[in-house]
């Protein structure tokens, strides 16, 4: 027991350095992506996804583009996330892995918005 606070103090450096390098791995995702067109497709929700650390959870989403016969992964919100289900079928924007909106039914599903709405992205 008397070695306890070191070794919180090594778990909770090394959960810091894996937060560190996931978000410093997505920051380089993002720029990559900004060079990619913005592409409007029909898509599949095809499976999602988490990873959890000690401080943050991010989630996933994993979408089948059949036009291209490609899978294409997001990260989204989490309330994104939970409203979406495998086999949902819709509109995927995205640039590169950066989800933009998905669209299921006349539903828009946004980072923008904090709900879904009906209708089209202003």
């Amino acid at each position: 027991m008397e070695h306890f606070p070191l070794q919180l103090g090594i778990g909770l450096g090394l959960a810091l350095v894996l937060l560190c390098l996931v978000r410093l791995a997505l920051r380089n995702s993002r720029r990559r992506d900004s060079n990619e067109p913005v592409l409007t497709e029909e898509a599949l929700v095809h499976r999602k996804s988490d990873f959890t650390t000690r401080l943050q959870t991010f989630y996933f989403l994993h979408f089948f583009v059949a036009q291209r016969d490609m899978v294409v992964d997001c990260q989204v919100p989490r309330e994104i996330w939970e409203q979406l289900n495998k086999g949902d079928r819709g509109t995927l924007c995205h640039q590169g892995g950066t989800f933009l909106s998905f669209t299921r039914e006349g539903e828009v599903f946004s980072p923008n918005s904090a709900a879904r709405s009906s209708g089209h992205i202003t």
